[in-house]
């Protein structure tokens, strides 16, 4: 056997291996998008996932996901984020567009679009000491600004209520 029938025949099984593997992907692909609209039925496991791992109080209305250009995209809707004493958090409609490719390559997942909806955040203080007050803050700016990157609010409001004073902004 000649070096060149050795190599034609590697390189025929390496071209062969890598079609399979791209087809194989294809299909798993092509799985994932037919079921997403799925994704309600396993709206409680998301919630229950998400509570687990963030120490969260998190609760989803409802849960629908879909594929746009870049990837898949999730909704939810009616979300209650955090309900303490002092701090309410709801959202009409949580809007996420994820981009699949650039995940893929970075091994992490990539946000291509992060929209709030009709978010209300209620900071009532029912004792006004400045300890309560700055811990609701506190948990406002771990929630927005350290665990969610970049995002967009439309049609939202934030509402400071202390004693008597009730201010909206």
């Amino acid at each position: 056997m000649s070096i060149s029938t050795v190599s034609n025949r590697w390189l025929n099984r390496l071209y062969k291996s890598i079609a399979i593997l791209l087809v194989l992907f294809a299909v798993l692909i092509s799985a994932l998008r037919l079921f997403l609209p799925y994704a309600h039925n396993y709206r409680q496991d998301a919630q229950d996932y998400i509570n687990t791992r963030y120490n969260s109080q998190l609760v989803i209305g409802s849960l629908d996901m879909g594929w746009t250009k870049k990837g898949p995209s999730l909704v939810t809707e009616n979300v209650s984020l955090l309900n303490t004493a002092t701090v309410e958090i709801f959202i009409e409609k949580i809007d996420v567009s994820f981009d699949f490719w650039q995940s893929l390559s970075e091994r992490r997942l990539i946000t291509k679009d992060f929209t709030l909806s009709g978010a209300k955040v209620l900071l009532s203080s029912l004792e006004s000491t400045p300890d309560s007050d700055e811990f609701a803050m506190e948990q406002i700016i771990e929630l927005f600004f350290e665990r969610i990157g970049q995002f967009s609010l439309q049609n939202s409001q934030l509402i400071v209520s202390a004693d008597e004073t009730k201010k909206t902004f």
